[in-house]
Formats: structure tokens, sequence, C-alpha cells
């Protein structure tokens, strides 16, 4: 890659800057490590003392040893842990016990960690007064490198004691544990730990300040091909009192594995925006972090990232394509993002237009212009809408669940509704969406046997008006328990496909993903009497900032592992959930979905959305020749075209390293499409790689 940034004389840059038609752009909190917003206290104790922390011995501990090891600077002490996994199917982790006594003013506490060959997670447990148990996540172990782990004491798992989810006072941190890595997972290693601390929360470190970014005025899509030029400009802010002119900026372009692949600088000399350009030569997905010079790992330093996805032009999209996203233009969404979607090359889209508008009063039926137009919006892009036709209406059951015969006929109208009242006509329907989970009703639950009924009066509608629609069954359980219920009465047999949501982030994808969809697919099988095709219609990893959130990189690696392994395990079409960021709270996962962020943010992708891009055009137009799981672990999934062979590879679990041989004239690119360096033998990890072949 040519990263080219050029400083010009105050004359020559003004004139550029001037020339140029700039606008301001808002740029993505993209600091998502925890450490980054916890300032150090006080120290809670040194962990040099072996005597004072011990290894657990009980029936879920793995094998340990506590000893004295080398500390983060020279002359320091720490604990070293030696341990052994062995693979019981039960639980399993490295359990060092203590008995720390926490001040109640305690906000968060931190401990510093440096992992050998394996990554596993870190965690403490607290035990208040009452004898709850509290267990708080640190993040993971990094081989070789000192990390600083940071938990909030809020929101953690608990049991026991009075299970009322507080921490009564006085409380102590009893157990910093270490988690195996999977089902049956053995290993050997060993870790070292120093200096648990106590911690204080400044968020306003997560939001980029101090420097204004200006993109050409013309510019409204942060997705860019192959060489083309990526112009941009930077300016101080003035209303930012930690900067102070001239300034030297720092320019680093890094990729989504925090590799800097180029470095240039810059420097502000007033208000006026300094030009930069970027000339990618490879695909992928970006970063470029802009930082005051000498200051690039300051926290408190001004900041911002301009975050870019380069990508192959978009080839046609098959008109049966796997790949879609959940969206929510029906809750006002911009139509500004539909064409960030089509450059992906995502075919489908699942949305609704609820009966409550289709019907907002008694008997008078019309679709909303604002729902109306994002269907013809779509439609433009070349995009194909499944729609939901969901939840309840204030005029029937006292806006309950559609149970009774009456409502049950309103539902069949608003049906109806939805498939003669667009332009174009609506292919593909789903009827309601998580009947038993209750989602849009306040948190009431439908029972299962009452959904049958209601699916069988809508789908006689549909396919009154629309012979050959496609109407989608069951809108998204979890797994297989209701189905039998749902699908009774003869529903089931009336479905075209039938939709699960197997949420079950930040769990990597692997087996376990594959069973539960085999299973369903079985249980729907029966349940039928005849094979109904699965739909997964909602799946996601978040980003959020907490236990279960996702780093930008895990959800990339999750989104490609899930859909290979989704689609050769019975998956017609799965649908990511959600395409776009709904929000701009960095620790509540309902804001943080999506493949790109807020469309406050021009829908700046994050590196999923690079990935998911990839995938789709690796995969477009070819079928799948075979696939095997292989003993050691490694996941290899072949597909093939008249020209080409694109074979998918991963390892079964995080910290395996599988080799695999190569073909003379064998390719390989990343999750992101950049190319990999290899010969003869590649190196598997858990990111997946594709290899490219052109002999069948």
């Amino acid at each position: 890659m040519r990263l080219e940034l050029v400083a010009l004389s105050a004359f020559v840059l003004c004139s550029l800057a001037l020339a140029q038609d700039w606008r301001e752009i808002k740029t993505p909190p993209t600091r998502r490590d925890p450490a980054s917003m916890y300032a150090f206290v006080s120290l809670l104790d040194p962990l040099d003392d072996p005597a004072q922390w011990t290894a657990g011995a009980h029936d879920q501990s793995a094998q340990a040893t506590v000893s004295l090891g080398e500390g983060r600077k020279p002359g320091e002490r720490a604990l070293r842990v030696a341990y052994e996994f062995l693979g019981p199917d039960r639980l399993e982790y490295v359990d060092i016990a203590g008995k720390l006594p926490i001040d109640p003013g305690v906000q968060a506490i931190g401990l510093w960690m440096r992992g050998g060959e394996q990554p596993l997670p870190a965690r403490i447990r607290v035990v208040d007064s009452q004898g709850e148990t509290h267990q708080f996540d640190l993040g993971t172990l990094v081989r070789d490198t000192w990390t600083l782990g940071v938990t909030a004491l809020e929101n953690g798992g608990h049991w026991g004691g009075d299970n009322n989810g507080k921490l009564d006072p006085p409380c102590h941190l009893a157990s910093i544990l270490f988690d195996k890595l999977g089902r049956g997972y053995r290993a050997k290693g060993d870790l070292t730990i120093a200096e648990l601390g106590a911690y204080r929360r400044i968020p306003e470190r997560l939001e980029p300040h101090g420097l204004k970014v200006f993109l050409p005025k013309e510019r409204d899509l942060l997705v860019y091909e192959r060489r083309q030029s990526v112009e941009l400009a930077v300016a101080p802010d003035p209303a930012d009192r930690s900067v102070s002119l001239p300034l030297k900026v720092s320019a680093q372009l890094v990729d989504p594995f925090g590799a800097v692949v180029r470095r240039a600088a810059v420097e502000l000399r007033d208000q006026q925006p300094v030009p930069l350009t970027i000339t990618p030569e490879s695909p992928g997905a970006y970063d470029l972090r802009l930082r005051p010079a000498g200051r690039e790992d300051d926290l408190d330093a001004p900041w911002a990232d301009f975050r870019f996805a380069v990508l192959p032009r978009v080839n046609s999209m098959p008109k049966d394509s796997p790949f879609g996203v959940s969206t929510h233009f029906g809750q006002a969404w911009p139509l500004r993002v539909m064409p960030v979607i089509a450059r992906a090359g995502i075919k489908f889209y699942r949305d609704e237009i609820s009966w409550g508008s289709v019907e907002p009063e008694r008997d008078q039926l019309s679709i909303p212009p604002a729902r109306a137009a994002y269907i013809a919006e779509g439609a433009r892009l070349g995009l194909e809408p499944l729609i939901i036709a969901d939840y309840a209406n204030r005029f029937y059951n006292d806006g309950g669940f559609p149970v009774s015969p009456e409502a049950r006929a309103g539902f069949a109208r608003y049906a109806r509704a939805l498939m003669t009242g667009l332009e174009p006509r609506l292919r593909y329907i789903e009827v309601w969406n998580e009947w038993c989970g209750g989602c849009g009703m306040g948190g009431r639950r439908g029972k299962a046997e009452q959904y049958a009924p209601l699916f069988l009066k809508a789908a006689a509608a549909i396919r009154a008006v629309e012979p050959d629609a496609v109407v989608v069954g069951i809108g998204g359980e979890w797994g297989g328990e209701n189905l039998p219920s749902m699908m009774s009465g003869g529903a089931g047999a009336a479905m075209d496909a039938f939709s699960i949501h197997p949420y079950h982030y930040p769990q990597l994808p692997g087996q376990w993903l594959r069973d539960h969809l085999r299973q369903a697919a079985a249980t729907a099988q029966a349940a039928a009497g005849k094979p109904v095709p699965l739909w997964i219609t909602e799946i996601g990893w978040p980003t959020q900032m907490d236990a279960r959130g996702s780093s930008f990189l895990h959800q990339a690696r999750c989104l490609v592992r899930m859909m290979v392994i989704a689609l050769t395990s019975g998956a017609h079409k799965v649908f990511w959930y959600d395409f776009k960021d709904d929000g701009h709270n960095l620790t509540y996962n309902e804001h943080n979905f999506g493949l790109v962020h807020h469309h406050d943010y021009l829908s700046a992708p994050k590196p999923a959305y690079v990935a998911y891009a990839h995938l789709i055009a690796a995969l477009n137009g070819r079928k799948l020749l075979e696939q095997e799981v292989t003993p050691d672990g490694l996941w290899r999934t072949v597909y093939a075209d008249d020209v080409r062979l694109v074979t998918v590879l991963f390892a079964a679990e995080q910290g395996q390293s599988i080799r695999f041989p190569l073909r003379e004239g064998d390719r390989v690119e990343d999750l992101f499409g950049r190319p990999v360096a290899a010969r003869r033998t590649l190196t598997v990890t858990w990111d997946p790689v594709f290899v490219l072949s052109s002999e069948r």
C-alpha cells in the first residue's frame, strides 16, 4: 500500500483548502479497549507474595501452582501461575484464591496480566457481606505481553447469598480466574499476574476530540475502490483547550489486526483544513489514526480515527443469494444508509411495516408513505426485502397478541394489505417476530400453541393475492423447543421456510452452532411432516464495552465463521443483526450490533462490513463442493465454479495453529481480502483465510 500524506507551504495549502469544498464529519468512537476509559487510583495488592494467593483445589479447578515470578519492571516481583487443563466435561478453570478487602468507593478493579501460549479469558470474583458471589470479566491474556484488564464493579454475573445483584458491603475479592477455551479443552501453560489496583472511570476518553476531520462535500460513502484516492482534511478544533498551535499530527494507517501499515505526519499551523490523500492499493478495512506526534499513546491527548473501507466493485447479486442483513428503516433509519448495504454486495434486508402503522384507525388500512419509500429505494438499488408482519394493534385483543378469531381476521387483512399495497410487490414475508420471546410486546410473551392458527390465517390471505409469495413462519425462535406447538395443525406444512434467532455471542461459532441448526431443522421436519428450509433471520455479535461485547476484529471473525458454518449446516438464508449501530451508548448491546457505525458517523464501516463483503464476493456464484472438520480441528470448506476453487479455512478454537499444504499457484487472502504471503504451507488459526486455486 502507498500512503501519500503531503503537507504543503502555507500559501499553497491555503489555496488547496479553499479550492476544495470541504464539509466536517463526525468520526466514530473507535476506542473500545475498556482500559482506555479508566485511570489508576491506588494499589490494592502488588501480587508479590505467593503465601497470600493460592491455587484452588476443588471439583471445578484446573491443576495449578503459584510461585514468585518477574514483574512488569526490572526488579519487581509478580505471581507466576503454572496450570494444566485436563479436559473434563464440566466447568474447569484456574482459580487463584485470596481474600482482599474492597473499599465501597472503588468503582473498578484492574489487573496486569501476561499470557503464555494460551489466550485464556480472565475474570475476578467478589463476595459481598450477604455471601453473594459476583463475577466480572477482565479480558483475555495476550501471549508474552503485559496487558491491563479493567472491569467496573457492576452488572456482573451473580449467584448465592441474597442473590439481589448488588454488592452489599463489606466486600472482598475472593478469586482471580482463568477459564478454559472450550469443551474438552486440554492444555498446559503458564501466566503471570501483578498489581491489583483500584481505578476510576474517565468515559470522555472514548470520544474523539481536538481534531476535526473533513471530506469533500460530494462524498457520502466511506467505501472506496482499489487505487482510488481517499481525500480528507484535518484541522484543529478551536473549542478544545488541549490543542495549541502549531501542532504536528501523526497519521498512522492501521489494519484490523492493529498493525501499522504506513506512518506520516502533517503540521497544523492555523485553523485551515490541511488536505491529506491516501491511495490504497489493497482491499481491506482501515483506520487512519490521527494523534499529536509524540503523544500517540497518551489517552488524554486529542485524537480522531478516520475509518474507511476499500472494496472491489460489486458484480451482479444473484436472486437466490443467501446473504442478508436486518435493518430498521421501518423505525426511521435514513435512506442514505441503503447504498452502503448495496455496496457490500448484500442482496436481502429484513425490516418491518407494523400492523399499527398500516391500520392506525379501525378498518382503514394503507401503507405509510415513509415505508413505501424505503421499499422503492431498495428496489432501485437491487435489494430484496423480507418484510415482517408483526406486533399488536390497539383495536384488537386490547392491544395484545392477536389470538381471538376477530383479531386473527384483522391481522390477515393487514398481511394482505402488505402484499397489495407496495410497489414493487413483496415476494418474501415473515409472520411475526419472536412470538414466544415477546419482542415488541412490552414484556408479554406469546403462547406457542396460539401461533399456528394466526400463521394459517395470514398465509392463506397472503397466497390469495400472491400465490408465489415465500411465507416464512415461526418468526425467530432461539431454538427448536417451541417448534412442535407452533407448527401444529398443518401450520408447519404451510410454511415455505421457518426462522430462528440462534444468538450466542460472544461465544466463538463452531460445532455448537452446527449441532444447534441441525437439531432445529430435524425438529421442524418432524413437526411439519416434511423438510422445511431453515432461515436465520437474526444473529450477530455486538461490539459494546461489557463482558459480552466483541472487539471489532472478533465481530468480523465470528461473522465469517458463522456464515460458513450456518450455510453448510442447513441454513438457506442468514440475516446479520443488524446492519447499522442503532445508537450511541457504547456499553449497551442494542446500540452496537452494526456492521457499520451509526449514520451520524456517515455509516463508517467496521471491519465486519469488509469481512462480509469479501465473503460474499468470494462465494458469489459458487457452489459448495465439500467440507470437513479434521480430527485436529481444521474446518475446511470448498466452494467451486467452472474456473476456480475457493477454500475457506479456520481452526476450531482460539489458540490453535494448524498447518495446511498449498499447491503451486494458490493465492491466499485474509478475511478482509488482503493478500497473505504464504508458500507451500499455511498456518491456520481461528481467523478465517481464503485459498484461491485455479485448478479444480
